[in-house]
């Protein structure tokens, strides 16, 4: 289970993934009472046939409390021809990730 939210924004000026993913990130820590960055390979991720075809793109994973609920959130984004391409993925399952994983890898290879 969990809530996965996928959008496509025109990037302001020359932008990386990873300068793409420092603004999603930044927006995570203002909409959060508390946020902890933990590590990537704590959720379960999906490997593809070939990951050659992958896009290299940038990531982060937390753990976000609210109001005294703890979840497991993923931001994923992806720079290309003008477009910043984000994933975010909300979950209390490190293992639901890989729901995420199929979603984003998918889009990334169309």
């Amino acid at each position: 289970m969990g809530a996965v939210t996928m959008y496509a924004a025109r990037a302001t000026g020359a932008q990386s993934n990873e300068d793409a993913l420092t603004a999603v990130v930044a927006a995570m820590h203002a909409a959060h009472q508390q946020i902890e960055e933990i590590p990537l390979s704590a959720l379960t991720t999906l490997t593809l046939g070939n990951e050659s075809e992958v896009p290299q793109y940038a990531s982060a994973a937390f753990i976000v409390r609210d109001d005294g609920q703890s979840s497991i959130t993923r931001a994923s984004t992806y720079v290309a021809n003008g477009w910043v391409y984000t994933l975010r993925f909300t979950t209390t399952s490190p293992r639901s990730n890989i729901k995420a994983d199929i979603m984003w890898k998918t889009m990334l290879v169309d």
